[in-house]
């Protein structure tokens, strides 16, 4: 028991803090070789490659390559348990790039005088689907749930539980390193709670499912419909999108509809779906 304790806690300290030390290596060596002036989302579609590398050594190293081929329960039914995401991606791709919220505060309708669709939008769809969509999923929900929820009991509701809100305790910590990219703390601390409450979502999903891809794609698609449509209506860099989107309490409601939500998920009825299904 010992021993597995102790294996527990370093892959995901190894995992979680090798993947920040990638980030910051990848960063380090992308403006060495093309110049501080880069474009940020070009350097972060950088950097999420230099996580991605370093997230496949730690699933071939814990031996947990199955994870990325797992079929589950199906990928299909999970887009339907994920139901909400693509409603919200939706809604908000149509109110930010249809109304004038973005400058007034208010939902009304105003098409823009033009949409920004060049290198950096495009540097910014490959930035949120490696780093976010597929590098935070495979460690948050791939390498560390997993890791937990064994030594929890994976084949029992309440370790699944735990597993989820630690994985997403710790999901929702990484968001406040966004201060450093110029996020006000303010902002970076409402993301980080809704952050958190999305992991929960996203962690109900994939214990009820078992497929990784099914997350990767309704998170690619969630910050997407935020960051990318408001870049593409105003063209605005990474920190003002951020404290544009997060930098006010509305957030504090989504955090509790995505932690509802996740619970919902995880009801009596349905809970038994998390354990027909094994990643070994």
């Amino acid at each position: 028991m010992k021993n597995q304790l102790t294996r527990t806690i370093f892959i995901c300290l190894f995992s979680y803090l090798g993947y920040l030390l990638f980030s910051v290596l990848g960063e380090f060596i992308a403006v060495k070789a093309l110049g501080p002036d880069t474009d940020v989302y070009c350097l972060a579609t950088i950097v999420g490659i230099f996580r991605l590398i370093f997230l496949l050594c730690v699933l071939v190293f814990i031996k947990k390559t199955s994870i990325l081929t797992s079929k589950g329960n199906g990928f299909f039914g999970g887009l339907v348990s994920g139901g909400y995401t693509i409603f919200s991606v939706i809604a908000a791709s149509i109110l930010i790039l249809f109304t004038d919220y973005l400058e007034t505060g208010v939902y009304n309708f105003k098409l823009p005088e033009k949409f920004y669709f060049g290198p950096t939008q495009i540097y910014l769809i490959l930035a949120i689907t490696i780093s976010a969509g597929i590098c935070e999923e495979l460690l948050f929900r791939g390498i560390i749930l997993n890791t937990l929820r064994d030594y929890f009991g994976k084949d029992s509701f309440k370790g699944t539980v735990i597993a989820i809100i630690i994985s997403s305790f710790v999901f929702g910590a990484l968001h406040m390193t966004n201060i450093m990219s110029g996020v006000s703390v303010f902002a970076a601390v409402l993301q980080s709670i809704t952050a958190f409450a999305v992991g929960i979502y996203f962690g109900a999903i994939y214990c009820r499912w078992g497929n990784i891809k099914i997350v990767m794609l309704l998170h690619t698609l969630t910050d997407l419909a935020s960051l990318l449509c408001i870049s593409m209506r105003t063209n605005a860099d990474f920190s003002s999108s951020v404290n544009n989107i997060s930098g006010n309490y509305s957030q504090l409601f989504t955090a509790a509809l995505y932690t509802c939500i996740g619970i919902f998920l995880m009801r009596k009825k349905v809970r038994n779906q998390m354990f027909t299904y094994s990643i070994d």
